[in-house]
């Protein structure tokens, strides 16, 4: 099945129409900026998919020049470790991923930073995501962050690090490595939780990124 990026776009702008004439929600939106950061949708054959949460950064004036899920147009330090994850795992970011957002427009702040307001909104966006999803159904699903497992998880663990094992003083159990399982969550399909750039510096993550990324690659065939 192949996946327009085109409509994804147009149909994320109808979406935030609709939300900025709803009055309980209108108020979380950023009005002053109309366009949406199209996916990044690599070359190839799309063998995994990264999920972030929004686009919504704090700098409100660097939010206009973002025009790619995640800055994925950019090198910059996101670029580098998603490339990493992907290579990690046998492919190439500019080949064999697809990067989209939980919410895809942009909020006056990020949502993360407020409760509820992912929760409030993703009921609107639900529906698109999963199209795109389905565009890849074999495809393995990254999530990124803590914020959008929270969001999408209806049963299990709600923290990245317990997901890897995590059993306090940046210690892990390799064999209690575990993953979202479909029938746990929203979207229908498993999914393994990665830590957002900024938190692979903690000793945790650092320490067992390689080891869990193994165990990705072996759930995931």
């Amino acid at each position: 099945m192949n996946i327009s990026i085109g409509d994804v776009v147009a149909r994320a702008l109808e979406i935030r129409g609709a939300l900025l004439k709803d009055r309980a929600l209108s108020g979380d939106l950023d009005g002053s900026i109309g366009h949406i950061p199209k996916p990044k949708l690599g070359t190839g054959d799309i063998r995994f998919i990264i999920l972030g949460q929004d686009p919504t950064v704090k700098n409100e004036k660097g939010r206009r020049l973002i025009t790619t899920v995640l800055n994925l147009d950019k090198t910059n330090s996101l670029y580098t470790y998603l490339s990493m994850v992907i290579v990690r795992l046998g492919g190439s970011l500019e080949e064999h991923a697809y990067a989209t957002n939980l919410l895809k427009c942009f909020f006056r702040v990020p949502p993360a930073f407020e409760a509820g307001m992912i929760e409030r909104h993703l009921g609107a966006w639900l529906g698109l995501l999963k199209t795109e999803l389905a565009a890849f159904p074999k495809a393995v699903v990254l999530s990124l962050g803590e914020p959008v497992i929270q969001a999408i998880v209806t049963s299990g663990f709600r923290k990245v690090r317990d997901y890897w094992g995590y059993e306090g003083n940046n210690r892990a159990d390799a064999g209690r490595f575990s993953y979202i399982r479909a029938e746990n969550n929203l979207l229908g399909r498993d999914v393994f939780p990665l830590p957002h750039q900024p938190s692979v510096r903690k000793v945790f993550y650092s320490r067992w990124m390689e080891e869990y990324l193994g165990f990705v690659k072996r759930s995931a065939k």
